[in-house]
């Protein structure tokens, strides 16, 4: 079964105008390579940062029927040239990230986790106890990818990614609350709010 891809935007926007006119070109070209916005926002409008360095940081989350629309989109001509209008607008990293499933019907609000990883090893094994916390607290872990496995599209390029669906953003945020106990890695952890 071919799993989704999805497109993760972390953006720190420093020219408000420019990005008004880069997003006002998006919807048609992410419509023509399969793609939907699942969340988007910015801090207070959608976004929320819930730990980690990367505070007042807008975000787009974006579901491609694979990874290979992911990169299709990405390095199309039409994109190309609105990827031009944002130019000197804000700092992104961008990822391109393996899916493990689709959000489910009911997905208020997602978690979207950003982490630089040293020890691997004792990471794994926290990311393994999250998940079945996160199952328990009926979340859906719709990617988990190493950085190696992330192609690079903006950015430094050198983050595991992990995104969650889940039921509200309550659920989420208390999910996040109950892990804080858990071994992780430095970088940051949003909530974004379902696009409806």
């Amino acid at each position: 079964m071919i799993q989704p891809g999805y497109l993760l935007v972390v953006g720190q926007v420093i020219d408000l105008s420019k990005m008004a006119d880069y997003s006002a070109t998006l919807p048609p070209i992410y419509k023509a390579h399969g793609g939907s916005y699942l969340g988007m926002g910015g801090p207070s409008r959608g976004v929320e940062c819930l730990g980690g360095d990367w505070t007042g940081r807008s975000l787009v989350l974006a579901k491609f029927p694979d990874l290979a629309a992911v990169s299709a989109f990405w390095h199309s001509p039409e994109y190309t040239k609105a990827k031009a209008l944002r130019i000197g607008a804000g700092n992104f990293e961008v990822f391109a990230v393996p899916g493990r499933g689709t959000p489910p019907a009911g997905t208020a609000a997602y978690l979207a986790s950003v982490v630089r990883v040293a020890d691997r090893e004792a990471f794994e094994r926290s990311l393994d106890a999250k998940e079945t916390m996160a199952q328990a607290a009926g979340l859906t872990t719709l990617a988990r990818a190493h950085s190696i496995e992330i192609p690079r599209l903006e950015g430094d390029g050198s983050f595991d990614v992990i995104v969650r669906a889940a039921p509200s953003a309550d659920a989420a945020k208390k999910f996040y609350a109950d892990t804080r106990g858990l071994p992780t890695a430095p970088g940051s952890t949003f909530l974004v709010t379902a696009r409806t």
